[in-house]
């Protein structure tokens, strides 16, 4: 039994999915800081993203009926 955390799709998401046939949607990010970065505070900050903001520690799956998000244990 697969017992991975899954999101439901929006329409807008299942669009979006096969639209990158024609198309890369995916959402690039550069981040540049003045300073250097301790890494224990990097590891805080994506760690509260990804509570505040589930969906960007997923990746979507098609391969069922119902297209949905799946949580993945990114490090």
């Amino acid at each position: 039994m697969n017992h991975q955390k899954r999101i439901k799709a929006e329409p807008f998401d299942i669009m979006q999915y096969f639209y990158r046939e024609v198309h890369d949607p995916l959402i690039h990010c550069l981040m540049q800081f003045s300073a250097p970065i301790e890494e224990k505070t990097l590891i805080k900050a994506v760690t509260c993203s990804l509570n505040a903001i589930p969906l960007i520690g997923c990746c979507f799956d098609d391969s069922s009926r119902r297209p949905s998000w799946i949580k993945q244990n990114f490090k």
